[in-house]
């Protein structure tokens, strides 16, 4: 769907799922670095509930986490919104805590109510002070 100059932003994602994107007010989205190409940092996914699952809509292969990044992502994603007549404007958001999505999301969807995921705070931050306190076996058991 879009690829920017620099080749550190390429966007995946066809008209039907962005159009099924607009169609759905709890988004949740996330990022992974383990299956990355060796190019790109991570990639940024977008994900909506369908029946009960998380389906994802829209892939993005990222060479910086930036506000400019996300930005540009959000950006072209509702322009090319617009050309197929459709309107993105999600009620919610869930996401981990990335400090520069936050308050872009806040600010591109005025009133949106943003959801952390803990998944990953728990993971790392939980599993890493029981392994330091020397207690992951009565932890695990």
């Amino acid at each position: 769907m879009y690829n920017n100059a620099h080749n550190s932003i390429l966007i995946f994602c066809t008209e039907e799922n962005l159009s099924i994107l607009s169609e759905h007010s709890v988004w949740s989205m996330d990022g992974t670095f383990k299956i990355v190409p060796e190019w790109y940092q991570q990639m940024f996914t977008i994900h909506v509930f369908i029946a009960g699952k998380l389906v994802p809509l829209v892939y993005c292969l990222i060479v910086h986490k930036d506000l400019s990044t996300y930005r540009e992502i959000f950006d072209n994603l509702i322009l090319k919104a617009e050309t197929l007549g459709v309107v993105l404007q999600p009620q919610t958001i869930i996401c981990d805590f990335e400090f520069a999505l936050i308050p872009l999301m806040q600010r591109t969807f005025r009133g949106i109510h943003m959801q952390s995921c803990y998944f990953y705070f728990c993971l790392d931050g939980v599993v890493w002070k029981v392994t330091d306190l020397r207690m992951r076996t009565s932890y695990i058991h």
